[in-house]
């Protein structure tokens, strides 16, 4: 589809929030070089920005939106309007059958198997588990008096709870850094995100980076495929005994393998790829946990804030317990943190780990608000990070500023109860299935955290200047962040 007659700003030249220095200098580059671009062209431009441009894109015009109206016509409509792409050009370990990228019909059945899964409840105790196990390294580095790599410690937090309610088994991603499982899909995800990989999967294939990406991938199935046999044996013992698992007892890979029992067509290889998946979503609570630590050093008044709310619920535990003895909030406890709450969903306005969320191609012709008509066959995205700090939308647009959110029920994490000007976890019927797990693992981390420590952003410069970096190839991290923990008096 060729969009040079449609009545869009198409900048030439345009920084991707995740490819700058930092999310807020790229855009402000953005939101220029499309402004500038139409009024050269004589187009009009409302509120300072267009709400909708088409940039150039995985090699085609793609329609980006920015207003909360058209997200929610892109996010909400069924497959006879919308539906996603086939996206050849994915990662290589997300597979070519995954619940991301796959079209409708593909994508329910993987939705199928795995709903059960995210629809009950979490283990309150579990989140604290991982908090005490974090402690541990916290504590031996205030001891020391070294700086803390925030992304490093909470990459490696939100990994082993996934990997645990994924596999049922641990990485051991906080204990053991030389752990053969999380070595192997670490150094897996890595090679797989370059952006060669990615994106120009036939001239990744000519390099070097290729053979060991395949050795990688194979030694991660290898130990996949070794847990995935194990519970294959474990359902047969159970059903030869006439014993039958609760949903509840049952981890992600539980539920896969009673499913390809039970339905036949869903194999390993699938099983293999919506692991892979939940995994590699374990970056969205890691750069969520990461702001939230960062953004409330830089002010202090609302780590005050925090701290006292998570105090007058907790009580004020003991910091010289140990970490094995230090309490975590029970579930009940952490519906009554409405600001810590705030803090999280302003740290994921500010810092969403997604800058756009996937695309969708029009299956029908689709009128956006201002009129625009898009044939069948147009590929649209929402543009989340430019949405979630456009200046016309959000007063103090780049400013942390918790109190924005107070006047929202603290458990609205979807979309709508925020006018679909927040949109970190998508929305309709694609929306994450992990938020429920990624919201409490984050209150209950972020609230032990208060409850022990005191710290300070140590590095690097940027940061310190309040402009920490957040590049990385189609993500926006935070990274580079030094942090020196102390425990509170």
């Amino acid at each position: 589809m060729d969009y040079h007659g449609f009545p869009f700003p198409q900048p030439r030249a345009m920084d991707k929030p995740s490819r700058c220095n930092n999310i807020v200098a790229a855009l402000e580059r953005q939101f220029s070089a499309i402004a500038h671009d139409a009024r050269r062209r004589g187009l009009p431009v409302a509120e300072s920005v267009p709400a909708i441009w088409a940039p150039w894109m995985f090699g085609k015009w793609t329609v980006i939106v920015t207003h909360p109206e058209d997200a929610r016509t892109v996010l909400t409509q069924g497959v006879d309007v919308f539906d996603k792409p086939v996206f050849p050009a994915a990662p290589l370990l997300l597979g070519n059958s995954n619940i991301v990228f796959s079209p409708h019909e593909d994508w329910k059945r993987h939705r199928k198997v795995v709903n059960p899964a995210f629809r009950r409840g979490w283990s309150a105790a579990h989140f604290g588990d991982l908090g005490q196990q974090l402690f541990v390294r916290l504590d031996d580095a205030a001891a020391r008096g070294d700086a803390v790599d925030m992304k490093f410690c909470m990459s490696r937090l939100t990994l082993e709870a996934i990997a645990i309610s994924a596999f049922g088994e641990p990485f051991n991603a906080l204990k053991d850094a030389n752990s053969p499982m999380l070595k192997a899909f670490e150094a897996m995800v890595a090679n797989g995100m370059n952006p060669l990989v990615v994106f120009a999967r036939p001239i990744a294939k000519l390099t070097p980076m290729w053979a060991e990406l395949k050795q990688q991938v194979d030694t991660f199935n290898l130990h996949l495929l070794t847990i995935i046999a194990r519970k294959e044996a474990a359902l047969k013992a159970r059903k030869a005994s006439g014993q039958a698992a609760s949903i509840d007892d049952m981890d992600l890979l539980d539920l896969l393998v009673d499913a390809a029992e039970q339905e036949g067509d869903y194999t390993h290889e699938d099983m293999r790829n919506a692991v892979v998946f939940f995994l590699a979503g374990h970056d969205t609570t890691t750069t969520a946990l990461t702001a939230a630590i960062y953004l409330l050093d830089m002010h202090p008044e609302a780590q005050q804030r925090a701290r006292a709310e998570v105090l007058a619920v907790l009580g004020c535990p003991s910091t010289d317990l140990s970490a094995a003895d230090f309490p975590s909030p029970t579930s009940a406890e952490t519906a009554r943190l409405p600001y810590l709450t705030a803090v999280i969903k302003e740290a994921m306005r500010l810092y969403p780990s997604i800058p756009h969320i996937p695309p969708r191609v029009t299956t029908s012709t689709v009128t956006l608000r201002d009129g625009t008509t898009l044939p069948p066959g147009s590929r649209i995205m929402v543009a989340a990070a430019a949405m979630q700090r456009a200046p016309w939308l959000w007063d103090r647009h780049n400013e942390f500023d918790p109190d924005r959110f107070l006047g929202i029920d603290a458990d609205a994490m979807h979309a709508s109860a925020h006018d679909f000007k927040w949109i970190p976890f998508g929305a309709g019927q694609r929306v994450c299935l992990g938020q429920a797990m990624a919201v409490m693992e984050m209150r209950i981390v972020l609230a032990m955290v208060l409850a022990r420590y005191e710290w300070t952003v140590a590095g690097d410069d940027e940061a310190l200047r309040g402009t920490p970096r957040t590049s990385r190839a189609g993500m926006v991290q935070m990274r580079d962040v030094q942090i020196m923990f102390k425990r509170l008096a």
